[in-house]
């Protein structure tokens, strides 16, 4: 009688949990290979995701401006954690500075929400939870407020006109 081998039994333990990836593909497809988005993929596209919203200011190392912190002593969590859990799907933990004088529960809501569906949208893995933690409250500085803003229209066809108008490009009088 023939024993029926169990491919968990047979499997390779991850060596690094941060390297476990996860099938884009579906069933029908696997017979051309394997595709897997490593985890540190995807967390960079959350820091990208993110740092894109209204009102947050960075994305934050948790304690890195601490005592501790100021003393060398940093804890190894990064800003954006990444995880698979037992159901397979992404467990996101976020931390954040958002900006002084906003509706910090609303942001943070819009900071899950943003990242759960644009990483569905992009990985179609799903998502079991997104973690978003405050780490500070800062006002923003100006250059951080001007990056978030894109230029009006007007703003644009503005500066072509004067840059037209400048005496070096109007033509001489011979």
């Amino acid at each position: 009688m023939k024993a029926k081998s169990n491919p968990e039994e047979n499997a390779a333990p991850a060596a690094d949990s941060r390297l476990a990836s996860t099938p884009a593909m579906t069933d029908e497809q696997d017979n051309l290979g394997e595709i897997r988005i490593l985890t540190p993929v995807v967390e960079n596209m959350v820091k990208t995701i993110v740092l894109d919203l209204p009102g947050v200011i960075d994305v934050v190392t948790p304690g890195a401006n601490s005592i501790s912190g100021f003393f060398g002593k940093t804890e190894t969590r990064s800003a954006v954690r990444v995880v698979e859990d037992e159901a397979k799907a992404y467990a996101i933990e976020i931390r954040v500075a958002l900006e002084f004088g906003v509706n910090l529960a609303q942001i943070a809501h819009n900071i899950q929400t943003t990242v759960l569906s644009e990483i569905v949208r992009m990985t179609s893995h799903p998502v079991s939870k997104v973690d978003v933690y405050i780490e500070r409250v800062e006002k923003a500085s100006p250059r951080k407020v001007e990056d978030k803003k894109e230029p009006a229209p007007s703003t644009i066809a503005d500066e072509s006109k004067d840059a037209s108008e400048t005496p070096n490009s109007q033509p001489s009088e011979s």
